[in-house]
């Protein structure tokens, strides 16, 4: 099982192995306590030893030297199980946090050789003799674990909040810096100067101040970097085990200064190993919390990642989103502007006493400070103006998006209007038809015994007529939702058509409203032509055309049906349908052939039409390889021509 856990507010890639079961878990809690029981066991030990100096002096001090050396040690094997574990066990962890212990380890033990390397020194008679090769290997501890801490600490892909929480941080370090040098190195040195220590042994005594501040830098860092609840005990412990090495640093130098130190001293000694145990402790915890959490996701997937800082893409509860804002600004105000503050007071009070010795480093570290400030809020700024910009970005796209909306529901609107007009519409011209075939069905069958053959033939003729209408109503609704018809594919049934006889059916399907509005019918069309089309479409599309002549011209005017061989090309030919309407406008006239249209003096009159009809023939003529316009000049009285060309 892949996924994702964080150690602070960077996620962290792992795979949860099969052997990752409760029992495993609970394998890793007895090894925790039994790590624990044996460190706390040696600090007691430890300490008593030291507290009631048990053997005298010499004793004292061989023993606390030998069982720091154990200490150190322990931690190193610890933080190196875990670095094994983060590779080869049940729960493995990114290279990132492997190599995160792998250093703390190696820290740890370089210390250990350096304190190894001491205790021999001094068991051969030399009482805390500095500087010696044993330097290297305390040194060696500070940039060792800090390198570690800033790999699980930091972002692997640092964006800005990363560049300015490592300026804050850098700012409080540089802070405590300032005071650390006013009340303990600048002392230390003065002692030292005064003692008239060589050169060699002066640098060594005051390099553990300030190879002390990046294990401040360390701290800080963890403080600011708010990690996931279930986190916090293996931190808080890594961040105790941090400061008792600093106190213990701090300590040493001072009384080493003052000729007071030596190995042995519950006080001083001590915290080294109490330091030492706390970090390789927290390296345990920390892997068993992130197994604890990873067996937990495996087992429950539904809930998700627990325990763990909401982030964006989480709900936040009421107040939430307030109550981390004020704890935002009392880190800031806790790390940055409290220790500023000090570091201020401390130069103001240096030039007010005139001590030129602590003022003139006090005022460059300011100086130094005020620089970062300036850096830190600049991007602030710069960050602020970003984001000012991506706000008025996304206000400008909800505006977009919300003018789209208003457009999408003006055209629902619409939609829904043309919807109600074209269902009116439809069951209108649906129910002519409809009502006359009702009709008719109704005289044959209440007085048929009572009506002659020839006018019994006459209504069923008129019924088949008005069947005829319904059936190309219901194939104009229906061809509208055609796919084929909407993509333009071809027909399957080309052949060529009569197109006298194709025109004389239809005009036999308008006769009788051609009788009933006495109209006169104009037909010339040469019997030898004929066209490459459907029969059945050709036909509906010829209907579609005349029964729209007849709705938008008077009745008692004419309807002309003409064909011709095209002038622009002899193998195609136009078949025309002329009316003496009021005619259509030019600029309209290439609307009509799109769905539910209907042009806007006709929208009130008392002619019915669905909008379907020229649409429909439209794409019918399309599908057989023709095309299909309109003549008119809009002028009432000079009508319209309907052209439909097709392949002869």
């Amino acid at each position: 099982m892949n996924g994702y856990g964080s150690v602070s507010e960077v996620y962290m890639k792992y795979n949860a192995t099969v052997g990752l079961t409760s029992a495993y878990l609970q394998k890793l809690g007895r090894q925790n306590n039994f790590a624990t029981g044996v460190a706390v066991l040696v600090v007691t030990i430890s300490l008593f030893w030291m507290l009631f100096h048990v053997g005298g002096d010499r004793t004292v001090g061989l023993f606390s030297d030998s069982i720091c050396t154990l200490g150190l040690l322990m931690g190193a094997t610890l933080a190196w199980t875990t670095c094994y574990r983060a590779r080869r066990g049940a729960l493995e962890l990114e290279p990132r946090y492997q190599l995160t212990w792998l250093l703390i380890g190696l820290g740890l033990f370089a210390d250990s050789l350096g304190r190894a390397y001491f205790d021999y020194l001094e068991y051969n008679g030399q009482l805390n003799p500095t500087p010696t090769y044993a330097d290297i290997g305390f040194t060696l501890f500070f940039p060792l674990v800090f390198a570690g801490l800033i790999l699980i600490f930091t972002d692997p892909k640092p964006d800005r909040v990363c560049v300015r929480m490592g300026l804050d941080s850098l700012i409080t370090t540089l802070c405590i810096l300032g005071v650390n040098w006013y009340f303990f190195i600048d002392p230390i040195f003065l002692l030292q100067s005064q003692a008239h220590v060589t050169m060699a042994r002066l640098v060594s005594t005051l390099s553990y101040p300030f190879w002390d501040v990046l294990l401040i830098l360390a701290i800080v860092l963890i403080i600011r970097r708010c990690a996931e609840r279930i986190m916090h005990p293996s931190l808080l412990l890594c961040a105790m085990g941090l400061f008792t090495v600093i106190w213990a640093d701090m300590a040493r130098s001072h009384f080493t200064a003052l000729g007071t130190y030596h190995s042995g001293t519950f006080y001083i000694d001590s915290f080294w190993l109490i330091g030492a145990l706390l970090i390789g402790l927290s390296a345990l915890y920390q892997y068993t919390a992130l197994a604890h959490r990873a067996f937990s996701e495996r087992a429950h997937p539904s809930r998700g990642v627990i325990n763990h800082a909401p982030t964006g893409n989480e709900y936040a509860p009421p107040g939430h989103n307030k109550i981390s804002a004020r704890r935002s600004i009392f880190l800031q105000i806790a790390l940055i502007f409290f220790p500023l503050g000090i570091l201020l007071a401390l130069t103001l009070g240096s030039e007010v006493i005139d001590d030129k010795g602590r003022a003139l480093f006090l005022l460059l570290l300011t100086a130094l400070v005020g620089i970062v400030v300036a850096v830190r809020y600049l991007l602030t700024a710069y960050d602020n103006e970003l984001c000012l910009e991506e706000r008025e970005q996304e206000l400008q796209e909800t505006e977009h998006l919300y003018q789209r909306l208003q457009t999408t529901h003006q055209h629902l609107l619409e939609l829904d209007q043309l919807k109600d007009q074209f269902l009116m519409t439809v069951s209108h011209d649906l129910r002519i038809p409809l009502t006359s075939v009702q009709g008719y069905l109704g005289l044959m069958a209440h007085y048929h015994d009572l009506i002659p053959a020839e006018e019994l033939r006459e209504y069923l003729q008129k019924a088949q007529r008005s069947c005829d209408i319904l059936v190309m109503l219901l194939s104009n609704i229906m061809d509208a939702s055609r796919p084929e018809v909407e993509t333009g594919t071809p027909p399957a049934h080309l052949e060529h058509v009569s197109v006298q006889d194709i025109m004389e059916n239809v005009i036999n399907l308008i006769e009788p409203r051609v009788t009933q509005e006495h109209r006169e019918v104009h037909l010339h069309i040469p019997a030898h032509l004929s066209v490459r089309a459907d029969t059945g479409q050709l036909c509906q599309v010829l209907l579609n055309v005349s029964m729209n002549a007849l709705k938008y011209s008077p009745p008692r005017t004419p309807i002309a049906f003409s064909a011709q061989v095209a002038t622009d090309s002899g193998s195609d030919v136009v078949i025309s349908v002329t009316d003496k309407g009021k005619g259509i406008a030019p600029f309209d006239q290439a609307r009509l052939f799109q769905r539910f249209v209907r042009l806007e003096s006709d929208i009130n009159s008392p002619v019915r039409g669905s909008g379907l009809g020229l649409y429909i023939s439209r794409r019918l003529v399309e599908a057989m390889g023709g095309k299909i316009w309109i003549e008119s000049k809009g002028i009432p009285g000079e009508g319209t021509t309907f052209h439909i060309q097709l392949k002869a």
